[in-house]
């Protein structure tokens, strides 16, 4: 391996490193002056003060790291050549800047719904107060997040507003997702997905790149929405089913257990959608449920 070729890398890394340094010892000062001016305090008190330093310091770094994301150049959906577009350099510098912060704290900052909800409204995400999102979901690329209110993220909910679909290549997409939604544990939720209101997403789930999930929708267990598909309002998918690319399910349309619909199918009468059942119902085992 030839230096030139990890010497992108090397310096990226030092400027991490760097950057690191600078936001921590900058979040510091207002913890540093803070024990200082009452070191001279009795001792109990002191143990008071160490906490409130502590606390001090997180919402300086909130503001600080959220004062820098404000002045960066926002991400645009698109599709990128990469590394060499700037916008890669953008969805970098975007992506770099909030892991200082949420990284090392993100537990503890997302355990507080006031502090949850200035932190991502500073990096980029456009959420309402009642919002809901557990501590152990995954978000990423806030600029292109959309939540509405009364919605509830449960763990280990992936929000990926970006993929690499091939080497050399990114593509970035809005995320939106309604109000009054339910998005189970372990779904994952691809650039340009589009959830509409009063849906129900339930665990393990994917819904793929620019597809669209309408309004009082129900998707069940362990069901994979493919590329641009498109579910009109009030469908109700059972668990377990497999929604190839480019489909259209029409309004009022309920799709059995263990169904697959292959790509380009247009499923606007009740008979179709019957018909798409693959195996019998109970031969596949799993558990069903929400968060």
């Amino acid at each position: 391996m030839k230096l030139r070729e990890i010497l992108p890398e090397v310096l990226y890394d030092a400027a991490w490193i760097i950057l690191a340094v600078l936001y921590y010892g900058i979040a510091l000062i207002p913890a540093y002056h803070l024990l200082r001016s009452t070191s001279a305090l009795p001792l109990p008190w002191r143990f008071f003060i160490y906490p409130v330093a502590f606390f001090l310091f997180i919402f300086a770094l909130i503001a600080l790291t959220g004062i820098t994301k404000r002045f960066l150049r926002a991400n645009v959906p698109g599709t990128y050549n990469y590394p060499g577009d700037r916008a890669v350099k953008t969805w970098i510098a975007n992506m770099t800047i909030p892991q200082f912060l949420l990284v090392p704290f993100s537990r503890l900052i997302l355990l507080n719904a006031t502090l949850r909800f200035i932190t991502y409204r500073l990096y980029g995400v456009r959420l309402h107060y009642s919002t809901s999102i557990s501590t152990a979901a995954f978000l990423r690329d806030f600029d292109l997040l959309y939540i509405g209110k009364n919605t509830v993220i449960g763990p280990w909910v992936r929000l990926i507003a970006h993929l690499f679909p091939s080497p050399g290549k990114l593509i970035m997409g809005n995320l939106t997702i309604g109000d009054n939604c339910v998005i189970s544990n372990e779904t994952t939720l691809l650039p340009g997905a589009t959830v509409g209101n009063n849906v129900f997403i339930d665990k393990d789930c994917i819904l793929g790149i620019q597809s669209v999930i309408k309004d009082n929708c129900h998707i069940g267990f362990r069901t994979m929405i493919g590329n641009k598909s498109v579910i009109e309002n009030d469908v109700r998918i059972g668990a377990l089913c497999g929604i190839a690319n480019r489909v259209r399910i029409h309004e009022g349309i309920r799709i059995p257990d263990f169904s697959c619909i292959p790509d380009d199918t247009i499923v606007d009468t009740q008979e179709k959608a019957n018909a798409c059942t693959l195996v019998a119902e109970g031969s596949v085992s799993g558990k069903t449920g929400g968060i």
